[in-house]
């Protein structure tokens, strides 16, 4: 019997060490952890000089903005059949999809869109912050569409120039008109709750 039992394991054990032969090794000791902690310590070191340089990318902007020239805007006029009180449509919002439509439609080479928060919503004064992914890094994209006008900025504010933000702005004023100029609705992202997965 036990002749029997030999062959069958010896072909069990060529089985197995076909089986692992591509796995990776298993981490061996006191070295692999002391590896691995160093690491995430770099990293954890990376991402706070990260934190600092876009704390002062924001303060050096936040100047420059003030000091420099106006942000680009876009007028639009709204068409005067979406006026309100004319009883030809409800009020309704200006759907977050439709203004991440027209800034997709209008990126510049190198930019594209990032990963939008499941949270994303207008803020009071017609305010959107849209992520945007640039040759630089990551960025924020905001937008603002009140009173008739559409206007873009960016953070960092070198990441695009004014004329790609302005090209920005008017491909949101398109959508906003293209949807009847419809006021925009403050709130935790009601008007369009599937945007995020665009």
């Amino acid at each position: 019997m036990s002749d029997d039992v030999e062959p069958e394991a010896a072909h069990l054990r060529t089985a197995l060490a076909t089986l692992v032969a591509t796995e990776p090794e298993l981490p061996a000791g006191s070295a692999d952890i002391e590896r691995r902690g160093k690491r995430r310590l770099a990293q954890r070191r990376w991402g706070a000089i990260a934190g600092a340089l876009v704390v002062a990318a924001a303060g050096v902007t936040a100047v420059s903005l003030t000091s420099g020239p106006d942000p680009v805007r876009h007028v639009a006029q709204p068409p005067t059949e979406s006026e309100p009180g004319n009883g030809s449509q409800l009020a309704e919002g200006f759907p977050i999809g439709s203004a991440v439509n027209g800034v997709a439609a209008a990126l510049p080479a190198g930019v594209s869109l990032g990963e939008l928060p499941m949270d994303i919503s207008w803020r009071a004064g017609g305010l959107l912050d849209v992520p945007v992914v640039t040759t630089a890094g990551p960025a924020t994209l905001t937008l603002r569409v009140s009173d008739g006008t559409c206007e873009a900025t960016v953070l960092p504010i070198e990441t695009m120039t004014w004329a790609e933000l302005d090209a920005i702005a008017r491909s949101v004023c398109a959508e906003w008109i293209s949807n009847g100029s419809p006021v925009v609705i403050i709130g935790p992202g009601e008007e369009n709750p599937d945007a995020a997965s665009q």
